[in-house]
């Protein structure tokens, strides 16, 4: 006690005049902060020679009082080197530096009511960061906030990448412009900006706990933190004393790999609270997903139970082709009772009752036998009164049948939360104090049924997982889902690493083999996507397609063999965010590498020195084949097989829209190598054919032809057969399948086969996977399912290409 005494002494006697600027450095004195205490507080930094931020304001506007942002009286300063390692549950890397110089200043004001407030300010090599702390005192006891005045005036109009500030959504396409742009407009943080000299910054926040997210608006170049409001108030944040701001973070690197590689947001959280983290494990899950975004299946059993996508049917199949893949999990979503009616309403979830077609046993059981896990799925239609009212049975019952992975969403189309007694004006937005509140509390009510969360439409991210590991990903920024909505450019993916992603992982949904199921909303190559499970960070990571479309195809040995969630190294070899990135991540000896390419084709060369010296490798590469390209031919896939060495470099051709991705293993490592012949055909087998948007199997019923459930009563078996002219005849029997016209809406039949006749010629076009097309020459149409109908007895006939489902069908050997 009498050392800390002479400390606090010693630091009162040595204070500098007030006029005098207050420097902390980074250990590596690279950057310099300066406070300045004149007359009201602020604060700039340096890197070196460059100027990054000039003097800016610090302080709060609080309701019914004045307001609190100087002149102060410093009445104590501390200063104190942070310098520990930890290892997190799960991340980028397996261990974590934490080294900072740290600066406390106990302010108060010269003036009535002298209201107290503490500043501490942190100093790392890649970056800075301080906080807001209002200490219990006589003068300042429950109290509102109305506007954090801190503000970021940045040395010059620098290049820029954002998003548009909104308070329920940050679902939006990112821009790049000049700072300018951005203030008057107003952006979402991460902001991400580039000096002339190539310094790259980001302004974020970490351990957003029990306060408003925060926004950014302004003029020229300079941007004041927005908060999110409560709903229809001038209020932002509501606190008692003593309470504490999250972090204000500068990430600052000297390219944008240093920011993409920097782990301060997370160093400025608190240690894990949970004890046992054991249960809390990365993963790769498939899912009864895409097939509803892309509007194949509904989620809804009522009106139409055909088209309802959460089946037991369904899910046994997908449990199958997760063992096949070597994917431990499986999403389904839509299996509960209250999806009926669109966004928004979906509000009256019932968490603790299954629609009538999907038995939750026998789906947990079968999974079980197969080494599947589910990850469930708790969608509130942001209804949050609805969502608490039903916790925490809603978790007990997933506890019962070992689902210990949840995803939420908070879906409204944009508009408040909705929160009946929960708040006064029965709504909310998805990013203020009260959404945060809420995060918070289900997420340590998930850490004690040991569950882990996966949340869309959240609040942001803001390294709290480090904390809480158990918020094992959100989604939080236009994701994989909108290349059915609308296309996302491939730029996007190129953005994401450098803005989203510094708070923390985020759940994209890559790996869509099927590039090009509709011609207006194009996004990337197969190759892209592989390269996604890589650049774009995340512990629980989705192969999105629906099964069928990684069925014997050697590509999907990637998703197969990569690991997820917990790797030892990470390195950003290449990148220009926007334009390209390539980036390697290392688990035990092995190394994964993702390259990741906007709109324009280009050739990269990068030294694999990332590589230990003396070992050759073996690598295994997928990248964009002969004639690929987002709009034009997203599908072709080039595999190599080859030795290298630290010594050498890898040359990647990426096309327009495409990627890479590539393993490398010490040479004698047992890996499993790509197999499959995706579209080859075999005369004389026995077939299924599976509409791709009922999952109902072609069949024989007499002369028609329809569409039925998997039955072993009927009669769904069919024989290929060659034509002379490289066609097929699809055979049951001695009848082929004849289309009965040209025309469209033409029916076909079952007629007896004669090779001769060109209405029974069917040429198999291969799409992805075990999907395909078949089209009759003659009439240059498609076999389909008739007015796209969903139900058994289903007649078919045929059509224009028209990109619909029921035009699509999964060919299948039967053992």
């Amino acid at each position: 006690m009498i050392k800390q005494m002479k400390h606090a002494l010693f630091l009162a006697l040595s204070l500098p005049l007030c006029g005098a600027p207050i420097n902390l450095t980074s250990p590596d004195e690279a950057i310099l902060l300066s406070v300045n205490l004149a007359d009201s507080v602020t604060y700039s930094i340096s890197r070196g020679e460059e100027k990054l931020l000039t003097p800016s304001p610090l302080g709060f506007e609080i309701k019914n009082q004045p307001t609190l942002s100087g002149p102060f009286e410093r009445i104590a300063e501390q200063r104190t080197t942070i310098d520990d390692t930890w290892s997190p549950v799960w991340g980028q890397f397996n261990s974590i530096h934490n080294h900072a110089n740290e600066l406390k200043l106990t302010l108060k004001e010269q003036a009535a009511p002298h209201r107290q407030i503490h500043l501490t300010f942190r100093a790392y090599d890649d970056g800075v960061a301080f906080r807001y702390h209002f200490p219990e005192q006589p003068s300042l006891h429950q109290f509102e906030i109305t506007n954090e005045l801190t503000t970021f005036n940045l040395a010059a109009d620098f290049q820029t990448w954002w998003v548009e500030a909104l308070p329920d959504t940050y679902e939006r396409n990112y821009n790049e412009t000049p700072l300018s742009d951005c203030a008057e407009r107003g952006a979402s943080t991460p902001v991400t900006l580039k000096t002339p000299r190539g310094t790259h910054l980001a302004i974020h926040e970490a351990n957003l706990t029990d306060w408003a997210g925060m926004k950014l608006k302004g003029s020229g170049t300079s941007l004041q933190t927005d908060l999110v409001p409560w709903f229809e108030s001038d209020v932002k944040v509501k606190a008692n004393t003593p309470h504490s701001s999250p972090w204000r973070v500068i990430l600052i690197g000297s390219n944008a790999g240093d920011l993409a590689e920097s782990q301060l947001i997370l160093n400025l959280n608190e240690p894990c609270a949970i004890e046992d983290t054991s249960w809390i494990q990365p993963a790769k899950f498939m899912g009864i997903w895409w097939g509803m975004i892309s509007g194949v299946w509904g989620w809804e059993y009522y009106p139409h139970p055909e088209k309802h996508g959460a089946t037991t049917e369904r899910a046994l199949r997908y449990i199958d082709a997760c063992a096949e893949m070597n994917i431990p999990c499986l999403l389904i979503e839509g299996w509960c009772e209250g999806w009926e009616g669109d966004i928004p309403g979906w509000a009256d979830m019932n968490m603790l009752k299954t629609y009538p077609d999907f038995d939750i046993q026998r789906v947990t059981d079968y999974g079980k036998s197969k080494g599947v896990t589910l990850v469930g799925h708790h969608e509130t239609g942001g209804n949050i009164t609805n969502y608490e009212n039903q916790l925490p049975e809603a978790f007990e019952l997933y506890n019962r049948y070992g689902i210990s992975r949840i995803k939420t969403g908070y879906v409204t189309g944009d508009i408040p939360l909705y929160t009946e007694g929960l708040t006064e004006p029965g709504r909310e937005h998805h990013h203020g104090q009260f959404a945060v509140r809420h995060h918070q509390k289900i997420i340590e009510l998930a850490a004690k049924h040991k569950i882990m969360i996966c949340a869309h439409e959240p609040i942001k991210a803001t390294g709290l997982s480090r904390t809480w590991p158990n918020f094992v990903a959100r989604e939080g920024a236009r994701g994989g889902e909108f290349n059915h909505f609308i296309g996302n450019p491939p730029a996007q993916t190129g953005i994401l690493p450098f803005t989203r992603l510094l708070g923390g992982p985020m759940d994209y949904t890559p790996a869509l083999f099927d590039c090009a199921y509709t011609p207006d909303k194009r996004f990337g190559t197969r190759s892209q996507q592989l390269s996604l499970m890589v650049t774009i960070f995340s512990p629980l990571v989705m192969a999105a397609d629906l099964y069928q479309s990684y069925h014997n195809e050697p590509a999907a040995q990637f998703i197969k063999n990569i690991p997820v969630g917990k790797w030892d190294e990470t390195q950003v070899l290449a990148a220009e965010i926007g334009d390209y990135l390539v980036t390697t991540r290392r688990h035990d000896q092995n190394w994964f590498l993702g390259a990741t390419n906007n709109e324009d084709a280009r050739e990269l060369t990068l030294p694999l020195d990332f590589l230990d010296p003396g070992t050759t490798y073996e690598v295994l590469l997928y990248q964009d084949g002969p004639g690929a390209d987002f709009e034009k031919n997203p599908y072709p896939v080039e595999i190599r097989n080859y030795k290298v060495t630290s010594s050498d470099s890898l040359n990647l051709i990426l096309a327009r829209g495409g990627g890479a991705a590539a393993e490398f293993y010490p040479e004698g490592t047992n890996y499993e190598k790509p197999s499959g012949n995706p579209g080859l055909l075999e005369e004389n087998k026995t077939y299924t054919l599976q509409a791709k948007h009922s999952g109902r199997l072609l069949t024989a019923r007499g002369r028609e032809v329809q569409q039925f459930a998997a039955h072993t009563n009927r009669n769904q078996n069919w024989t290929l057969k060659k034509t002379g002219n490289g066609n097929w005849l699809v055979t049951n029997g001695t009848n082929a399948i004849t289309a009965t016209g040209s025309q469209n809406g033409d029916a076909v039949a079952l007629e007896p086969i004669d090779p001769e006749n060109p209405n029974q010629h069917w040429n198999i076009k291969h799409i992805v996977g075990s999907w395909f097309h078949l089209e009759n020459p003659a009439s240059k149409r498609l076999l389909d399912v008739a007015e796209v109908n969903y139900a058994d007895g289903a007649n078919l006939h045929i059509w224009d290409f028209a990109h619909g489902a029921n035009q699509v069908w999964s060919l299948t050997t039967k053992p």
